[in-house]
């Protein structure tokens, strides 16, 4: 019924107890007990966005009936956005580490499915876009998320994290109804392999500003941007384990900070679940926006991969 990749085989995680104490005793004490200094403080996109630090200058440089594409590094040093509606102690949330189910000496770790799988991004970098034309999607899985999918899963497998990605293409021909799409390829893939304990759903994000100007988020090493999102129930569906959800989320936020302060864009907590109450490890990851390029895509799905490695070999 769904389209699957072959399970990929991973080299054994072989722990021992006393590693594992000492792993999640470093982490704890180097990252989680920082927090206060990590969390600096509430970032307004809607505020952010506005065309604030975009001259007239940069404006008329696009041809007449085209729009400028802006490269930006985005909300460096910010850790967080609530829009969800809900006041919490981010600190005191943070520390505590999730309750992710427990590993499994066979079979995947981590799930990658796409609820819009034909999102794609610019394919040259002209500096500027025609909106009449353009729309960012592709249904070749050369050039689409899809891809990013692919090197994630490589990145994982190289650092001994067991995957499954999902080719499914959820969001076409018909857009509607792609998150109750994922839903049930989550639900297969939970049932095929219990060992399952974080799913992925990889997207790309698009930052159109009011004027028309699209943002293309890069990082100092040029990368492109990600932003981790994490659900709640304040959306009107039940989503109880919620906490765990963000907890997993802040982690890997903070660890993909620390190894490039740039890469990421403030963790987005929202009202919405995005199906991630079927499982604690559940994540959306958006990797660029559709003004970036596709080679800075794949540096950043590989690097967020690598920062996703070092906190699952922390965890229990």
């Amino acid at each position: 019924m769904y389209k699957k990749k072959k399970l990929r085989s991973g080299a054994a995680l072989l722990l021992t107890n006393l590693v594992f104490i000492i792993a999640v005793c470093v982490f704890i004490f180097s990252g989680i007990g920082a927090s206060a200094a990590v969390f600096s403080g509430n970032f307004n996109y809607k505020e952010f966005f506005k065309p604030r630090g975009t001259s007239s200058a940069e404006e008329s440089a696009a041809p007449e009936g085209l729009k400028k594409v802006l490269k930006k590094t985005l909300g460096e040093g910010i850790f967080l956005n609530n829009s969800s509606g809900i006041e919490l102690d981010f600190d005191a949330v943070a520390t505590v580490l999730p309750a992710l189910k427990a590993k499994s000496a066979e079979g995947p770790e981590v799930l990658v499915v796409h609820t819009h799988t034909t999102e794609a991004f610019m394919t040259r970098d002209d500096g500027f876009y025609n909106p009449e034309t353009y729309a960012g999607r592709s249904t070749d899985m050369s050039k689409n998320v899809y891809t990013l999918g692919e090197v994630f899963c490589a990145e994982l497998e190289k650092n001994g994290i067991k995957t499954v990605h999902d080719d499914a293409i959820n969001d076409h021909p018909n857009f509607s109804g792609s998150y109750t799409k994922t839903a049930k390829v989550i639900e297969y893939y939970l049932k095929k392999y219990p060992s399952i304990r974080v799913v992925i759903d990889l997207h790309r994000d698009s930052l159109t500003i009011e004027n028309g100007s699209k943002y293309r988020p890069v990082a100092e090493n040029g990368a492109a941007q990600v932003m981790i999102v994490a659900g709640c129930y304040k959306g009107g569906l039940d989503h109880p384990d919620y906490k765990e959800n963000l907890r997993f989320a802040m982690l890997w936020q903070r660890q993909m900070q620390g190894n490039n302060k740039t890469l990421a864009r403030p963790l987005s907590f929202v009202k919405y679940r995005y199906n991630q109450h079927l499982t604690t490890g559940s994540l959306i990851l958006e990797v660029g926006a559709d003004a970036n390029l596709l080679p800075e895509a794949k540096l950043a799905a590989k690097e967020s991969a690598t920062a996703l490695a070092e906190v699952l070999k922390t965890l229990p």
